[in-house]
């Protein structure tokens, strides 16, 4: 499954905004959210969460969805279009299953009731809870431990909004993940040759690629004490004593093969190789840069395109860097209600700055606004040499503490102009 079209209706800051994919476009791929603080990119995230999760489990999150129409609507509409893979995705009871034009809308009014609108029942595909239809999203709070008890049940009793449950609350963990990796182990103890014994080598490997964990960092396997790793210094270490950067993106990554392998009901969804996951869906990471480091945020999103080269990523950030992974995907800016500019796919030279350019360039395009690319002392800088360049243009000499100055402002940005 991946998704074609989700338009935001009324719903918090967006009064109007459209995700839509071109005819025959790809799905997967690497399409990134751009917004400012405040405008919505969070709201994007948990309304196409509540799309893909539908209303009955939404509800289970104890959301305040009244709070979601817009001040002075009647109600706000989410529209939701799917693309359906055939090999994958299974239909729930008996009649016509439709391939193309999975298409219907959620209304939400003000008291934070649904009502759903469609020509075909959602119930019957992508909220079915039958084999496929994968989605999953993650909020900016990725953990393994310190999440609310309560949430925790959810992971059992809900399997569906257990896929999206951290986007709407910041004290939800993914502790399931290292139960499931322990018991995989007690399950390989018990039987080698068993299945658990070859998925759990096969996570390992996975995660153990040269090109994903930086530092030479590496998953050693699973002990009484917990999960292992190797980290840069070459010590031993639990898995929760790494730093914030490997926790969200180890946390994330575990936890998607262990919902994929449960939605899937299949341990093979590895590749030949066993270097790439072969199966599709969609997955939704909020604010994926957080905590990482400038060069990781440049190679997670190729990363995860190479070894998921299957799955639609949309991902919110406010990194430059992030976006250079958008060659094969899109990339959006949303709705600034405050200034009343639309939302729009990038396109053309603004593209162009965001993929191959540098982050001056990248920042200097109007998606992350004007002139945030150098700070209010640099550009007096700027101005400042380039007073002294006219000068010296007109045949004045400048003098010695002039000529200092100049030296110090080229310098400082690399210019001899």
């Amino acid at each position: 499954m991946y998704l074609k079209k989700i338009e935001l209706e009324n719903i918090k800051t967006f009064k109007r905004f459209a995700f839509e994919l071109e005819q025959n476009e790809d799905p997967a791929g690497w399409h990134v959210i751009l917004g400012n603080n405040g405008a919505g990119k969070s709201t994007f995230i948990r309304a196409a969460a509540v799309g893909l999760m539908g209303p009955q489990e939404a509800i289970k999150s104890r959301h305040a969805f009244s709070e979601w129409v817009n001040k002075g609507a009647e109600s706000a509409l989410i529209r939701m279009e799917l693309i359906q893979d055939r090999a994958r995705d299974s239909w729930a009871q008996k009649g016509k299953q439709q391939a193309d034009n999975l298409s219907y809308t959620l209304k939400i009014t003000n008291e934070g009731s649904f009502t759903t609108h469609s020509r075909i029942t959602p119930n019957r595909h992508v909220w079915s809870g039958k084999k496929g239809w994968f989605s999953v999203s993650y909020g900016p709070f990725r953990r393994f431990s310190g999440g609310n008890s309560e949430y925790q049940k959810l992971f059992y009793s809900s399997p569906l909004l257990a896929r999206h449950l951290s986007v709407f609350g910041e004290d939800v963990a993914l502790s399931e993940t290292l139960e499931w990796l322990k018991e995989l182990r007690f399950k390989e103890l018990e039987k080698p040759n068993s299945i658990e014994a070859s998925l759990l080598k096969r996570i390992k490997n996975f995660i153990n690629q040269d090109d994903f964990l930086p530092n030479r960092v590496k998953f050693k396997g699973v002990s009484s004490d917990g999960i292992e790793f190797i980290d840069s210094n070459e010590t031993q270490v639990n898995i929760e004593s790494l730093s914030d950067g490997y926790r969200s993106v180890l946390s994330m990554t575990l936890e998607l093969i262990r919902q994929m392998v449960d939605c899937y009901e299949t341990d093979n969804i590895f590749g030949s190789e066993g270097t790439s996951i072969e199966y599709p869906g969609v997955v939704f990471i909020d604010e994926v840069d957080v905590h990482l480091h400038p060069i990781w945020q440049r190679k997670i999103g190729k990363w995860f395109t190479a070894h998921f080269p299957r799955i639609q990523f949309i991902v919110s950030t406010h990194s430059p860097l992030v976006c250079q992974s958008a060659v094969s995907g899109s990339i959006w800016k949303l709705p600034n209600f405050i200034e009343n500019q639309k939302g729009y796919r990038v396109r053309g030279i603004e593209l162009d700055r965001l993929l191959y350019g540098n982050i001056l360039e990248a920042l200097s395009s109007d998606v992350f606004g004007v002139g945030i690319e150098r700070s209010d002392e640099a550009q007096e800088l700027l101005k400042q040499l380039a007073e002294l360049n006219i000068k010296s243009q007109f045949g004045v000499n400048l003098t010695e503490d002039e000529v200092a100055k100049k030296q110090r402002i080229q310098r400082i940005f690399g210019t001899n102009v």
